[in-house]
């Protein structure tokens, strides 16, 4: 999926910053080009730290409340064939390992700390 997402945003881009005019013509931008312009911010990127902080503000919330009810709930029964039987958070704590950051839940509990976090996440080269 992120990878779609990323075509899609090249495809968006090289419209938007329009062809160069060369001596030899018109010429659309290459991917190096495209990511000097946005400053390496891609969609893939933002998405990630938007769903990071997400999971920040999620465990800041009490126990009773029901969207935190509702992310920590374990299904019982069988998924049909097509389902994975991965969870959301399982994905996001998948990214923080890829980050490399352990302890995540201790550090969730100050929001400027994690903020910061989060703003350091976008430019990651590693997502």
């Amino acid at each position: 999926m992120p990878d779609i997402l990323l075509v899609f945003e090249r495809q968006i881009l090289r419209k938007t910053f329009r062809p160069i005019q060369s001596k030899e013509g018109l010429r659309i931008r290459n991917n190096k080009k495209l990511q000097k312009l946005i400053k390496s911010e891609d969609i893939v990127r933002y998405i990630t730290a938007q769903i990071i902080k997400w999971l920040g503000h999620l465990n800041r919330r009490e126990n009773t409340e029901l969207v935190k009810k509702i992310t920590e709930w374990n299904p019982t029964g069988v998924r049909t064939k097509r389902r994975s039987k991965d969870k959301w958070r399982d994905g996001v704590i998948k990214d923080l390992k890829t980050l490399k950051l352990r302890h995540w839940s201790q550090i969730v509990i100050d929001i400027k700390v994690w903020n910061d976090l989060v703003q350091r996440t976008k430019p990651h080269l590693g997502m």
